[in-house]
């Protein structure tokens, strides 16, 4: 497992060609689509933008490859027809999805870069890749008129494109956004959506706020001997802990300073990929007994990655995921159930703890305990009861985020599970996916690899010299 040194290329330049609006093939309802707390929640963040890469023959014309998509991607609003719509308020001000056939914007585009040295790269990360994708940053849609979706197709030079997808975060979770390509993919092949959408959002809605006050609490972790680390859950007032003493001035202080070194970060930014492959996962859960892959590599890049930093060994460090709940609300939602439904969850130990020679063993365990939260029905509903006591449930971001960035997080996006690989137009699978750009300093984007079964992706950005670090903590001893 190695970072891979990037070739030199030409300097890139993207033009872009054409830019239309695709509408669902033929009218749908008119209407005002209730966004839940879940949805909102997302109203300030990023969007969602991930790239994909096809190699494309001779005998495929990148026009007539386009009009394909284009001609598809009419068809599949139909279904999907909430990513036509434009975000809107209604009479109360709460935001909704105004369902009004608006439209998707179609960008086509052309780059002088051949696909073939892109793809001799192993599609290393590039600066021009977030070129690739419209970045719109989601507060400049609040005026309500900017399309919910954006598909940028980018002619490489020799034959090749890369399809670029930005959405707006308040419409849908990797799940739904992932489930929307799939559909899209088999349109275009002609044949029928394998997995209609479900588009029911009113099962989050709230009549009433919850009579017993929520609150996004930390409690300490005692399980299986492993102490010294938090969990941060929604809790009920009535049931919340006695109060636990508040941090020093000083200790703030020497929290506050070690912060501002790990973010005085010194030299370039660079991103880099890192395969964990079935054999280096599976020495890896025998090591720790992790019950699944996703514990197992998560605890070993979450110690590496700190290590990588060199956090001071008394700083707080936080891991920060993101757990579909369809399954596990009452009544279970459908896989197809179209919208967000994620539940936050943040655990909080000390560098200390995971620099230790149980450091992995003891980051499993945390993870571990913490996906047991994120996976609890109760806590699922206490966070939408937390967001609903709120004037907004974008609000909710402030304080979460607020936690997140009092100490040094790794964020877990995107998930091994997603179907990425199986988005074929009808010219085959693509080569390679991608997040177009990652914020987040040390966090972990996951994707399954593309020809190496039931291994995992991860991708990660950090100064140069820290992802030196980090591509030599991350090889797995062998046995």
């Amino acid at each position: 497992m190695f970072a891979i040194t990037p070739m030199a290329l030409p300097e890139a330049r993207v033009s872009v060609s054409k830019i239309s609006t695709v509408v669902p093939a033929e009218p749908t309802a008119t209407h005002r689509m209730f966004l839940s707390n879940l949805d909102l929640l997302w109203l300030p963040v990023n969007n969602v933008q991930r790239l994909r890469f096809y190699k494309i023959s001779w005998e495929n014309e990148f026009s007539s490859v386009v009009e394909r998509l284009k001609e598809s991607l009419s068809l599949v609003l139909v279904y999907f027809y909430p990513l036509a719509g434009r975000l809107d308020k209604g009479e109360s001000g709460r935001e909704e999805i105004n369902c009004n056939d608006g439209g998707v914007e179609f960008i086509e585009a052309s780059i002088n870069i051949p696909f073939d040295e892109v793809e001799k790269d192993k599609f290393q990360h590039k600066a021009f890749f977030e070129s690739l994708v419209r970045m719109a940053h989601p507060l400049h849609q609040q005026n309500y008129d900017t399309p919910l979706l954006s598909i940028q197709v980018t002619d490489f030079e020799g034959g090749g494109m890369c399809i670029g997808t930005t959405l707006h975060h308040v419409v849908a979770d990797g799940n739904s956004f992932w489930h929307f390509m799939k559909s899209w993919a088999e349109c275009c092949r002609g044949v029928p959506v394998s997995k209609l959408p479900e588009h029911r959002r009113t099962v989050f809605k709230r009549e009433n706020k919850s009579p017993i006050p929520i609150s996004f609490k930390a409690e300490e972790m005692v399980h299986d001997c492993i102490a010294g680390a938090k969990i941060f859950k929604f809790i009920p007032e009535e049931l919340q802990p006695e109060k636990r003493e508040e941090i020093s001035a000083e200790d703030a202080e020497k929290h506050e300073e070690n912060l501002r070194k790990w973010v005085d970060h010194k030299g370039e930014l660079v991103y880099s990929t890192f395969c964990f492959t079935e054999q280096m996962t599976r020495q890896l859960k025998q090591r720790i007994g992790a019950s699944t892959s996703f514990v197992a590599v998560s605890a070993q890049f979450w110690r590496c990655v700190i290590k990588a930093q060199e956090v001071p060994e008394e700083e707080p460090v936080k891991f920060v995921m993101f757990a579909d709940c369809r399954s596990r609300v009452k009544p279970p939602l459908p896989p197809s159930y179209f919208g967000n439904c994620l539940y936050i969850g943040m655990a909080q130990t000390t560098a200390k703890e995971l620099f230790g020679e149980e450091g992995l063993w003891f980051a499993a365990g945390v993870i571990q305990e913490l996906v047991n939260s994120c996976t609890a029905e109760s806590q699922i509903n206490n966070m939408v009861d937390w967001l609903e006591s709120m004037e907004s449930a974008a609000n909710g971001l402030v304080p979460l985020v607020s936690e997140f960035t009092k100490h040094i997080a790794t964020n877990v996006v995107s998930s091994p599970r997603f179907p990425v690989y199986d988005i074929d137009y009808g010219w085959g699978r693509p080569l390679n996916v991608q997040a177009a750009s990652m914020n987040e300093i040390g966090g972990m984007v996951l994707f399954s690899a593309r020809d190496v079964e039931r291994s995992t992706v991860v991708s990660t950005r950090l100064p140069r010299s820290q992802m030196d670090a980090l591509a030599r903590l991350l090889l797995v001893p062998e046995d």
